[in-house]
């Protein structure tokens, strides 16, 4: 690896280990804080977007604004907030790795569509994504109990899974027409907006037990809409127009990797011992899904 190919791989390493870190930060709200998912979704999104637009000064997306749209409210917006949702009912690194069946999904879609033909690759990343989720819900067979996670997780990580492969799937031809600065920094802008309104009676940020920790509680908010969210999607971006995909996708598992870090460091929240094994074969399909 060229001492250049280094620096961007290395920025792909960090941008995912931020993503990781404002997973653990928004546990952190919702453990310490009852802090409510729809109203931290608004604010990280209405953060993030505002602070790539003025960045990047990003320009409004003005072509092929019909799609634009459409991956905006069927793509961005939702997978931000069911992935908040997923941490609030599970923890950082298990909505994480929900999450990545992503991966299955659009083999499943470029299939469909004949982008891509069925190999020995996508077969056995799938089947290590599949058992893997299992392994990460059940426990099966080395737990005694028939789910490990709760349910509304499940439900959500689920939608997360399903809206981030909507999101990847269109990304490609909006972000080809208006730069990939204008196409998110405006998704995440308009996805704030939208769902503030549904979250002000959740602006509880002044009751007593906010308020004693308010700098703290903003510390965080502000680490996860600049750190989390728009420095993140630079560093990620720019090193995916400078290093292959594998490589790319091979820095992305430290997201889930740093999410369960910093959950057990700061937060005392473990994994149960049998998770791990999911943890890893889901891990495992990211890397096999690169070779296709």
């Amino acid at each position: 690896m060229s001492s250049k190919t280094g620096k961007w791989f290395l920025y792909a390493l960090v941008g995912s280990s931020f993503w990781g870190f404002s997973g653990t930060a928004s546990s952190a709200l919702f453990i310490r804080y009852h802090f409510s998912a729809i109203l931290l979704s608004s604010l990280r999104m209405l953060i993030g977007g505002i602070f790539i637009i003025i960045i990047f000064r990003a320009g409004i997306p003005r072509k092929d604004v019909k799609n634009f749209l459409v991956f905006t409210f069927a793509g961005l917006m939702p997978v931000q907030i069911s992935y908040i949702e997923t941490i609030k009912y599970t923890n950082a690194a298990t909505a994480t790795l929900i999450q990545y069946l992503f991966l299955p999904i659009i083999f499943i879609y470029e299939i469909f569509k004949k982008i891509i033909r069925v190999d020995r690759y996508i077969i056995i990343s799938t089947a290590f994504a599949i058992f893997g989720l299992i392994e990460l819900i059940s426990g099966f067979p080395f737990s005694d109990k028939n789910i490990l996670i709760n349910i509304y997780g499940i439900i959500f990580g689920m939608i997360s899974a399903v809206t981030a492969a909507a999101y990847i799937i269109m990304s490609g031809n909006v972000i080809s027409k208006n730069g990939s600065s204008s196409s998110i920094g405006y998704a995440l802008l308009i996805g704030g907006i939208v769902t503030l309104p549904f979250s002000l009676n959740k602006m509880y940020l002044f009751d007593s037990y906010i308020k004693a920790e308010f700098i703290g509680v903003i510390s965080l908010i502000l680490f996860i809409g600049i750190i989390g969210t728009a420095l993140s999607f630079w560093l990620v971006i720019s090193s995916r127009e400078k290093i292959s995909s594998t490589k790319t996708s091979i820095a992305a598992t430290m997201e889930p990797f740093m999410a369960a870090i910093t959950s057990s460091a700061f937060l005392d929240i473990f994994l149960k011992p049998v998770q791990y094994i999911g943890f890893a074969l889901i891990i495992i399909s990211v890397i096999i899904s690169t070779k296709n």
